[in-house]
């Protein structure tokens, strides 16, 4: 379904996935999900849904946590930089991420 949605309606695909994603239980594997959108080679909307649904900061996504910091680092650095600046994620690979 997800990708039915990014392709007719791309600006929307973020906030479905988000809403799908925090349902009890979960409708949507998070990974699962950002592989959809790297597919797509959705940056930006990646970017929104990771951060939505990792906002918890939890140590079980250290691995969602570092895939979107090395996302952003090489489509858009300022992103990466930002969401370091801001300490939004702590559990990240912080020696991959240095390389």
């Amino acid at each position: 379904i997800l990708r039915m949605v990014l392709h007719s309606a791309a600006d929307k695909a973020a906030t479905f996935a988000s809403s799908l994603a925090k349902e009890e239980p979960p409708l949507i594997d998070i990974n699962r999900a950002a592989d959809v959108f790297m597919e797509f080679n959705q940056i930006q909307p990646l970017t929104a849904f990771l951060l939505d649904v990792l906002s918890s900061n939890k140590p079980e996504h250290s691995g969602l946590q570092t895939r979107l910091l090395e996302i952003n680092l090489m489509s858009y650095p300022q992103v990466a930089d930002a969401i370091l600046g801001n300490h939004m994620f702590t559990h990240f690979d912080k020696a991959h991420i240095a390389t």
